[in-house]
């Protein structure tokens, strides 16, 4: 990953209201750095100069520009929110969401799929078995260390990631948390996570 680039990008979002709707990232820096050099990594030993990523929840979409200035990436975004800048606007679980998506990959794979959809156990779990089997190195999924806030938070990435873990014999697995203490305000005081799928790995 070039570093020049990263702290650019950074700089210029930090240089917005970082809490105004539309200059979001959304992701916890030290998470996100690390996140991205281990995807450079693997691009960089696999030979994948040209990455096809696919993002599902996008927020404001200021994760694209890290993509594709990055690792000069073809990226796809897919949110439901009818106001975002997402390439595909609808239920990522529905039939016509996943047909638009087929239709620009044209029979492409799918090189990085990044998962910050709906947080609920079923709606991460369908995103993953939906467009997992669509990736040929690398699937993301964020928020995989959040707790509930009370037993009727519907956020629940955290047991489909104990899930995965549990399951998951074939690929290599990784989550990447930064320990370091963090202010109450920021994150709702919770940690984030990012669970990593390393496809390929088997022996």
């Amino acid at each position: 990953m070039n570093e020049i680039i990263f702290l650019g990008l950074l700089s210029q979002i930090e240089s917005y209201d970082i809490k105004k709707v539309g200059c979001r990232l959304n992701q916890h820096i030290p998470e996100w750095k690390t996140y991205l050099e281990l995807v450079g990594c693997i691009f960089k030993n696999r030979g994948v100069e040209k990455p096809v990523v696919v993002e599902i929840g996008i927020l404001d979409g200021m994760q694209r520009q890290f993509y594709e200035e990055l690792f000069n990436a073809t990226y796809i975004s897919i949110d439901i929110n009818p106001k975002s800048p997402a390439d595909i606007i609808g239920d990522s679980c529905s039939l016509s969401v996943l047909e638009k998506l087929k239709a620009i990959l044209d029979g492409r794979k799918i090189d990085l799929l990044f998962i910050d959809g709906l947080h609920t156990y079923d709606g991460v779990k369908a995103d993953y078995e939906i467009y997992n089997p669509m990736v040929k190195h690398i699937t993301a999924i964020h928020d995989v260390l959040t707790p509930k806030n009370s037993p009727k938070d519907s956020v629940n990435v955290i047991d489909f990631w104990d899930e995965v873990k549990a399951t998951n014999i074939e690929d290599t697995l990784l989550t990447i948390q930064h320990h370091n203490n963090r202010l109450n305000t920021s994150f709702n005081g919770r940690p984030l996570g990012i669970g990593v799928v390393l496809k390929g790995q088997g022996l």
